[in-house]
C-alpha cells in the first residue's frame, strides 16, 4: 500500500513540475533588421530622385527629400542615412513588411551653408550609393 501511495505522489509531482515549464512568447517580438540592396544585379545603383529646392542659408523643409529605390530580401526594420555635407543630411527609417522593390523617402535636415553641387553617400546595411544635390 505504501508503494502505491509513493508512486501516486511521485507521478503527481512529475506532472506538476512538467506543467510549470517556462513559456516562450513572441509578444513584443524580436526585432529583425531588414536585408536588401540599393543596387542592381550588375552593381549599378537603383533609382534615386532628389525633390525640393535647396537654398543657401534657408532651413530645409518637408519638400526637401530623396526617394531611393531598395530591393528587400528579408523584412524587418531599416535605416537609410547619408553622410553630412554642407550641413545637410538625409535619413529614412521604418519597417519593411514585405520583400521586393520599395521606395524609401529620406527627409533632409539642416541649413545649407554655401551654394554649389554637393555629393552624398546613402547607406543601407553594407550597401551604399552616391548622389548629389544642387544648392542655390
Amino acid at each position: 500500500m505504501k508503494s502505491i501511495a509513493f508512486l501516486s505522489i511521485l507521478a503527481l509531482a512529475i506532472i506538476l513540475f512538467s506543467a510549470c515549464g517556462k513559456e516562450y512568447s513572441n509578444e513584443g517580438g524580436r526585432k529583425y533588421t531588414s536585408i536588401g540592396t540599393l543596387k542592381t544585379d550588375s552593381g549599378d545603383c537603383l533609382l534615386s530622385r532628389v525633390n525640393g529646392s535647396f537654398v543657401k542659408g534657408q532651413s530645409v523643409n518637408d519638400s526637401n527629400y530623396i526617394d531611393v529605390e531598395v530591393i528587400v530580401t528579408r523584412i524587418g526594420s531599416y535605416l537609410l542615412i547619408s553622410d553630412k555635407n554642407n550641413n545637410i543630411q538625409f535619413k529614412g527609417e521604418g519597417i519593411f513588411i514585405a520583400p521586393g522593390e520599395h521606395i524609401v523617402r529620406l527627409t533632409a535636415t539642416g541649413i545649407p551653408q554655401a551654394d554649389g553641387r554637393y555629393p552624398f553617400t546613402i547607406n543601407y546595411g553594407k550597401d551604399h550609393c552616391n548622389m548629389s544635390i544642387q544648392v542655390y
